[in-house]
């Protein structure tokens, strides 16, 4: 459905019979990506009620992860082609930089790394961005929707880095509101890997039964 909005944002008056959405994906990525990629091109294109005498076409680049070099090398090129929106890699800096380039040439952009900083709002300089991911918003009240559900009293948060701690403030925020006869215990830490990756800290608290 994304990529139906967004080809249909690229459409003229005059609506070309072949059109061609692009992808840029890191190398050694996981392949899964491109295979829904692939899919979901094949699906538009099988439904002629969708886009009516149009045909997709999946064109696929891959580009060293964090290369902001090669990610302007392949997205010029693609534009030069005529791409009508771009799927971008999971690397920060790649993705970054593509979607300046798109936004700045007002090409429809594809964000398929989670960056709350992105967030697309209607009417911003942001309009050709797009995130797949839920809104911290959304994605923080399903937490505490799950954590009221199950009447929890005690948790564990475990978090890798400062972003991932933004789709928290909703249970934050509930929280800190916690009366003077409700008891509620929050233990918040940090992920640290070792040469055992996550399994030390997460067998710690397992054995404490708080998550």
């Amino acid at each position: 459905m994304l990529i139906l909005c967004l080809v249909k944002m690229s459409l003229s008056e005059t609506i070309p019979r072949h059109m061609t959405i692009a992808a840029i994906f890191d190398e050694g990525g996981d392949p899964k990506h491109e295979l829904a990629f692939r899919h979901a091109v094949r699906g538009i294109n099988r439904n002629n009620d969708i886009l009516p005498s149009v045909e997709l076409k999946a064109e696929i680049h891959k580009i060293p992860p964090e290369d902001t070099y090669s990610a302007q090398r392949k997205t010029c090129l693609l534009l030069q082609k005529g791409v009508v929106a771009i799927f971008g890699p999971l690397s920060k800096s790649s993705s970054e930089h593509i979607r300046s380039i798109t936004d700045s040439m007002e090409i429809p952009y594809i964000e398929t790394r989670w960056n709350y900083r992105s967030q697309n709002v209607i009417g911003s300089d942001r309009e050709y961005a797009f995130n797949l991911h839920p809104d911290i918003t959304s994605l923080g009240r399903a937490y505490l929707d799950v954590l009221e559900a199950y009447h929890w009293k005690t948790i564990t948060i475990l978090y890798q880095d400062n972003d991932s701690m933004m789709t928290l403030k909703e249970i934050f925020g509930k929280t800190a509101t916690v009366g003077p006869l409700e008891t509620f215990r929050l233990v918040v830490k940090q992920l640290t890997q070792n040469h055992n990756g996550y399994r030390d800290v997460l067998r710690e608290y397992s054995s404490r039964s708080q998550i």
